[in-house]
């Protein structure tokens, strides 16, 4: 290669080298980088002040019909994990209270 190749032109005479599945993988690391030095949207209001999310989402809360109007309607999952204390295995977790003997897992 010729000294005098800049830096674009020595990554493109090297990407020839490389297999079609390489070179995809190559443009997307490029993408990659390129996205996280790109700027961040800020969501302002006209007079410049930040928007909460809901504000800036707002278009979009209530545009899909069916289901609760609410997530928090269902109280007893909000509650925590609920265990069936018949379902457990007899020396793990919590000792279940039961009429059968316990028995062996080996």
């Amino acid at each position: 290669m010729k000294s005098a190749l800049n830096l674009a032109e020595t990554i493109a005479a090297k990407m020839q080298d490389l297999s079609d599945r390489r070179q995809q993988q190559v443009l997307d690391f490029i993408e990659f980088l390129l996205q996280q030095d790109a700027p961040t949207e800020k969501f302002l209001h006209p007079d410049g002040r930040p928007m909460s999310a809901l504000e800036a989402a707002g278009d979009l809360v209530g545009s899909v019909d069916g289901g609760p109007g609410d997530l928090s309607t269902n109280k007893k999952y909000l509650e925590g994990p609920q265990f069936d204390e018949t379902k457990r295995i007899a020396g793990y977790g919590t000792p279940s209270v039961s009429s059968e003997p316990s028995r062996s897992l080996s």
